[in-house]
Formats: structure tokens, sequence, C-alpha cells
């Protein structure tokens, strides 16, 4: 089966491309990763009749609790945000489907077999962003650092050791807005920088291997397609 795999929005619809590819018998399976800022992209993706993964980027997030928002990618005040989401469906979805007593968000991260091996879809990371003894941060950057000092380098080792301590094969992300795929040896891997690759095209992820796989914006015209037979990801433009 192929899988759509598409993050960060931000205002663009992903459904009329969607349907297209699957009436086309292109794809099978759709995953989104999140950040959708408008509630009509949300509610026309739940109410998508296919198999589908939903999790929840950081703008939904925040904008369906009226949180602060440090982003130069929104494109109204707070306020209109929380006056869009607030009290529709689409917030409450959001809101019932976090768990803040745990420190994570549950709807942002999903782990599902691909064949014998385990994939977890994220929209960021599973590594936070300030220093190595972070806990999971789904929303985690890995190719900017943000003045943190937490650089690229030490970020892509960081998740490759959360990757292989919890067994994923692949992880399939968003956030940074880059496609993008790092891979190592999973049996050989000692955490050097020297020892992990790196494609910006599209590339077959070898079973023996571990992957970082980031999709892009889709709100840039990017997005994924994967095929779960030959494990091809091709990096498309929308």
């Amino acid at each position: 089966m192929k899988t759509f795999i598409a993050s960060d929005f931000h205002g663009r619809n992903p459904v009329p491309l969607v349907k297209s590819l699957v009436k086309d018998k292109k794809i099978g399976r759709a995953v989104f990763l999140g950040d959708y800022d408008e509630p009509k992209i949300l509610r026309d993706i739940l109410d998508l009749k296919m198999d589908k993964i939903i999790l929840i980027g950081n703008h939904d997030y925040d904008l369906s609790l009226g949180n602060e928002v440090y982003s130069p990618n929104l494109v109204r005040p707070l306020k209109e945000y929380w006056d869009v989401w607030g009290n529709t469906l689409e917030g409450k979805y959001i809101r019932d489907n976090l768990d803040n007593r745990r420190g994570i968000k549950k709807g942002m991260k999903v782990i599902r077999r691909v064949g014998n091996k385990r994939a977890v879809y994220v929209h960021g990371s599973l590594m936070g962003i300030r220093s190595e003894e972070s806990p999971s941060d789904v929303w985690g950057r890995i190719l900017y650092d943000n003045g943190s000092g937490f650089t690229r380098e030490r970020r892509v080792i960081c998740n490759f050791r959360e990757m292989k301590k919890n067994n994923y094969w692949t992880m399939f992300r968003g956030h940074d807005h880059f496609p993008i795929v790092f891979s190592t040896n999973q049996k050989n891997y000692t955490e050097e920088i020297k020892q992990i690759n790196s494609s910006i095209d599209s590339i077959v992820l070898k079973k023996d291997d571990i992957n970082i796989a980031s999709v892009g914006a889709f709100v840039e015209g990017c997005y994924s397609v994967f095929d779960d037979k030959s494990y091809l990801l091709e990096f498309k433009d929308a």
C-alpha cells in the first residue's frame, strides 16, 4: 500500500489532492502530521472516509487553547485564531486528544507497523530542543538550533539514540519545513555524525537502517508518498 504523508499545512487544504490520489489508486492511506491553522482543513481531513492518521501540531495545540504562539507563520493575531478555533468542534477534537498530565501530547505521536518494523509519526521530534537531558518533546526541531546551541548534528544523533532505545525503524516528521532523510545502519551505529547519510531526493528506506524522514511543508508545495512494499519514499510537489 502507498501512504500519503504531509505536514505543516498552515491554511492550505490537502484534501482535494488526497481525494484525487485515492481516486487514481495512487494511495490507500493518508498521514497528516499537524499544523492546520484553519478548522475547516481539520474538519475536511476528519471527514475523509479512508485509512488515516491525524496528528496535532504545535500551532493547533496553541491556537485551540489560546496559548501564546511564537511563529512568523501566523497570518492573523492570536486572538483572532482563538475566535476561529476556540469553541469549534475541531478545537474540542484537539483538546480531547491531549494528555498534559504526563507532559506528553498523546495526539502528537503515533506508532504503526510497517511489515515487522516499527514506524513512529510525530509532528516534530523525539528529543527536546535545549539539551540532551531534556524529556521527550514531540515538537522539537531538528534542522534549526534556534540559538539554543543544540546543533543539528546533536539533534540528529540524540533522536537516533531515542529511536534505537524504542526500536523505531523510521520516524516520519514535519515541523522544519524541509524535506530530507537522515539514515544510518542500525546495527553498527556508534553516534558518530560521519556514519549518518542524508538525502534530499526520493529514497528507498533500507530495512537494516534507522531513518529520520522529514516530509517538508505542504503550504510550500511538499508532500511524500511511501510504498510499504518497495520501501520507496518519494518527495512530491503539490
